[in-house]
């Protein structure tokens, strides 16, 4: 069974990195720089999961305001929110929007594809 993922990154070595790693697994995934990239993902496909960056550049808002449009649209779509920052100092806002969960960075690809395998497990 094929799951699809959307990866929300604004750093491009990183993005490729998780997206190139998910592929290995047989994953289907996507790749969005901006909010506004991956807003534009979610109108043309659905996503078993997304995992996005807290912080993107672009202006357009942040990991939490995406969790939060995908709370909205897509109420069954769970986001990880990766982040090097504190994550203590977001967990309220983040579980607000409806985050599944909040991963501090650097994080090792199998962990995260770990998480993000359990994730699905518990939502089936």
């Amino acid at each position: 069974m094929s799951r699809r993922l959307l990866i929300v990154e604004d750093e491009p070595t990183l993005l490729e990195t998780i997206r190139d790693y998910f592929l290995t697994l047989h994953w289907e995934a996507d790749a969005a720089p901006t909010l506004k990239a991956a807003e534009a993902c979610l109108a043309e496909r659905s996503f078993d999961l997304v995992v996005t960056d807290l912080s993107l550049r672009g202006g357009d808002g942040d990991g939490l305001t995406l969790a939060g449009k995908i709370r909205r649209s897509h109420p069954h779509t769970p986001v990880i929110v990766l982040t090097a920052r504190d994550i203590r100092a977001y967990q309220r806002a983040a579980s607000e929007v409806g985050v599944r969960v909040m991963l501090q960075k650097p994080i090792a690809l199998g962990q995260l594809s770990s998480i993000a395998e359990e994730i699905l497990r518990k939502q089936a």
